[in-house]
């Protein structure tokens, strides 16, 4: 299965943000924030530091990360076919990838609740993808300190 981002994400990481930065910053940024998680070990601290890392971030990892999302989205309609969801609930959303695909695979899905510490990465979400996040509330607690409230598909 070959999947690709949606045009209108393409577009916005082929415009807008390399507008901002040219690919030479995204590029640095992408191999600090990979440098840092490879020498750094366990139990140190991975965060995305800066807006441009978390712009790195949307260009360099989230196409994967939607891909594999989407392949597990239709894993679950396959296995489930009269899912149906309306909600979502994205713990450790980053900009709301897993979100963007789930939307893109189930159109049922009219809200979604986001949680996701990191500033930058949030900021990167709202700011560039909030098209393909509408009606989406976002959380910035820490992961641990999350409590749902309500039900979620």
């Amino acid at each position: 299965m070959n999947v690709e981002l949606p045009p209108t994400i393409r577009t916005v990481l082929e415009s807008q943000i390399l507008e901002k930065y040219p690919m030479s910053a995204l590029t640095n940024a992408a191999t600090d924030v990979s440098s840092r998680y490879r020498r750094e070990g366990e139990g140190h601290s991975f965060q995305i530091t800066s807006e441009v890392e978390a712009l790195s971030y949307l260009a360099a990892r989230m196409p994967a990360t939607y891909a594999a999302n989407t392949m597990v989205m239709s894993a679950i309609a396959k296995l489930y076919p009269e899912f149906d969801p309306k909600s979502v609930l994205d713990v450790g959303a980053g900009p709301g990838t897993s979100t963007i695909a789930a939307r893109h695979y189930f159109d049922s899905i009219e809200a979604a609740q986001l949680v996701e510490p990191n500033y930058h990465l949030k900021k990167a979400g709202v700011d560039y993808l909030s098209a393909p996040l509408a009606n989406a509330t976002w959380n910035t607690v820490k992961v641990e300190d999350f409590k749902a409230v309500g039900v979620y598909d």
